[in-house]
């Protein structure tokens, strides 16, 4: 090869990972940034403006609670894989001010009979055929993120997320349960006593 030919790719080599890096760079602030907002966004008052005030569960009522929300289905082998972390979560931590609420869009009658049979206990406050409400849940994904189950959303007392994310994750959960621990109210008043 001529000298001149070599010296043009490594040009347009040099070029290309200074573009590509550039390139990385803007994308993973973009991220970031949308990371922040949805942080900072009320995802509660989203919720019940969106379905205007009318859901049975996800309303008024929850405001000033720490939200626990799985999305799951019976199909779905991550989801059932987690059930038994998720029920320790919710016997340790459920209670007035802590709500463990989960979504599954297909019927009850047939999801009821499909957990009899392969003996799936599942301890949150169960809501079927909730297809509306989950396409909502699953719309403040990022456009990084690919949609999938399980989809776990903790709602802070101010109604931000603490935590929103898809697939099965084991390490999150214990993630969740420190942060459940911080904020619970009610251990914090036993711990004073």
């Amino acid at each position: 090869m001529r000298r001149s030919t070599i010296l043009f790719l490594a040009v347009l080599a040099v070029f290309m990972v200074g573009l590509i890096s550039t390139s990385v760079y803007f994308t993973n602030k973009e991220i970031n940034k949308a990371e922040e907002d949805r942080s900072n966004m009320n995802i509660l008052q989203a919720l019940i403006d969106k379905t205007n005030g009318q859901h049975e569960v996800i309303n008024e009522e929850l405001r000033g609670k720490i939200i626990v929300i799985n999305v799951w289905a019976t199909w779905c082998g991550p989801c059932i894989r987690e059930i038994p972390e998720l029920n320790k979560l919710e016997e340790e931590f459920a209670s007035d001010e802590i709500r463990f609420l989960a979504f599954d869009d297909l019927e009850a009658e047939s999801e009821h009979a499909i957990m009899e049979e392969r003996e799936i206990e599942f301890n949150y406050e169960l809501y079927f055929n909730e297809k509306e409400l989950i396409e909502l849940l699953y719309s403040f994904k990022l456009s990084n993120e690919r949609r999938a189950l399980p989809l776990n959303i903790v709602i802070d007392r101010k109604g931000n997320p603490a935590f929103y994310y898809m697939g099965f994750q084991g390490d999150k959960i214990e993630e969740i349960r420190t942060y459940l621990e911080t904020n619970n109210k009610n251990r914090i008043k036993v711990d004073l006593l």
